[in-house]
C-alpha cells in the first residue's frame, strides 16, 4: 500500500476497520450488564406507564454522587487497586512488559527483513503474514480452552477467576521461545522469523484476552477502574523506544 499510495493509506485502512468494527459492535453487541438492563427497564416503564416511582437502586446511588466524588473514584481508584490489589500489579507489570516487547518486536523487522533478508517494500509487508496465521492459531486455543476448561466449570458451579490463569501457564512460554527463535533463526531462511511471529502472537493475544476475563470476574463492580489501572500501567511502563539504527547485524 505504501509503495503504491503513501504512507497516509496505512493509516486511512486502520481507520476504515475501526469505524466498521465501531459499528458492528454498536448495533450487534448486546449489553450484558446487569444494572444498564435494569435501568432500561425502568426507563421504558416510566415512559409507558408515565409513573416516575419505576427507578433502579443503581439508579439511586449515581444520583446521590456529586462531581467531585465521581472525579475522586475514577481518578483515584485505579491507583488505589493497584496499590492495594497485589494481582492486579502483578498482571499490571507482567502485561506491560510484553506492551512493550511487542514494539520491539516490530521494531526488528526492518532489520531482519530489510538488512538481512533484502526484502522489497512489498515483500517486506508480507512478511507481517505469520500474525495472521497466528491470530487464528490464538483464537482457536482461546475458544478451546472455553469450551473445554472454562464453561464446564460454570455449569458444576467449581468456578473461580484463577481458572484463566491456567491458559497463561499453557501459552506463556511460547513468547520467550518466540523472540529466541527469531534472533537465532535470522539469516538462516526467511520463512523461520515469519513462523515465530505465529508463537507470539499466540502468547500475547492469550495473555491479553486472560487478564481482561480474570479482570472482570474478579472484580465485577469495579471492572472499570481494574481495567484503568491496567491500561495505566501499560501504558506508563517499561516501554522502550529503542534505537535499532545504531546497530550493525552481523552475520555468519
Amino acid at each position: 500500500m505504501i509503495a503504491a499510495k503513501n504512507w497516509r493509506w496505512t493509516f486511512w485502512l486502520m481507520t476504515f476497520l475501526s469505524a466498521f468494527c465501531w459499528m458492528f459492535l454498536i448495533f450487534l453487541s448486546p449489553e450484558t450488564s446487569h444494572s444498564t438492563i435494569l435501568a432500561r427497564c425502568a426507563k421504558r416503564l416510566r415512559k409507558q406507564t408515565g409513573d416516575d416511582r419505576y427507578y433502579t437502586e443503581q439508579k439511586r446511588l449515581h444520583s446521590m454522587v456529586t462531581t467531585q466524588q465521581f472525579l475522586r473514584t475514577t481518578f483515584y481508584r485505579p491507583i488505589k487497586m493497584i496499590l492495594k490489589e497485589p494481582i492486579i500489579l502483578a498482571f499490571g507489570i507482567y502485561v506491560s512488559i510484553t506492551y512493550g516487547l511487542v514494539y520491539l518486536f516490530f521494531e526488528s523487522f526492518p532489520i531482519v527483513f530489510l538488512n538481512i533478508y533484502h526484502f522489497t517494500l512489498i515483500d517486506f509487508g508480507l512478511a507481517y503474514m505469520g500474525f495472521w496465521v497466528g491470530a487464528g492459531c490464538a483464537l482457536t486455543v482461546l475458544l478451546i480452552f472455553t469450551y473445554r476448561y472454562v464453561n464446564p466449570r460454570h455449569t458444576n458451579g467449581t468456578f473461580t477467576p484463577e481458572v484463566y490463569s491456567v491458559l497463561l501457564m499453557c501459552v506463556g512460554w511460547l513468547m520467550p521461545l518466540s523472540l529466541f527463535l527469531f534472533g537465532w533463526a535470522a539469516s538462516v531462511h526467511w520463512i523461520l522469523p515469519i513462523i515465530t511471529e505465529a508463537f507470539f502472537l499466540v502468547a500475547c493475544f492469550n495473555l491479553f484476552q486472560e487478564t481482561f476475563s480474570y479482570f472482570a470476574y474478579g472484580y465485577p463492580k469495579y471492572v472499570a477502574s481494574a481495567y484503568a489501572g491496567d491500561e495505566f500501567m501499560r501504558s506508563c511502563g517499561l516501554h522502550v523506544h529503542s534505537h535499532y539504527s545504531e546497530l550493525r547485524c552481523i552475520t555468519i
